[in-house]
């Protein structure tokens, strides 16, 4: 979900576990008191709620749907909260699959630069 973010949350005491196919980013993560996880599968078995930034619907498929996607670890009642900008159908096919696999599915569009998530103003 980007590193300004993930920040935020870990300064107002949530507990972040981050996956990225860019180690150093997670790494960044990892040295604010974030966890590090090996695939979005490990990231949502380890937790109750997925959150996702995604640059295209082809990244999206994979990490919701892929075969280490989000969707492959979220238990039954997991909530997956993509905020990515993606077509309505990706969103759709999304939904779809998480409502087949037991987990919440909520599709919420971020606006807002750098900027405005370094300064937890960004807008869904």
């Amino acid at each position: 979900m980007g590193l300004p973010m993930a920040i935020n949350l870990l300064k107002a005491g949530f507990s972040v576990i981050g996956y990225d196919l860019d180690p150093a980013r997670v790494m960044a993560l990892v040295e604010r008191g974030g966890k590090q996880a090996r695939s979005p599968a490990e990231a949502a078995a380890l937790s109750d709620l997925s959150l996702s930034i995604i640059m295209n619907d082809t990244i999206l498929r994979d990490v919701a749907m892929g075969e280490n996607g989000v969707l492959k670890g979220a238990q039954r009642g997991h909530v997956y909260c993509d905020l990515s900008t993606v077509s309505p159908s990706m969103s759709g096919e999304v939904r779809a699959n998480a409502a087949e696999a037991g987990v919440e599915y909520l599709c919420a569009k971020v606006s807002g630069s750098i900027d405005r998530a370094e300064s937890a103003s960004l807008t869904l």
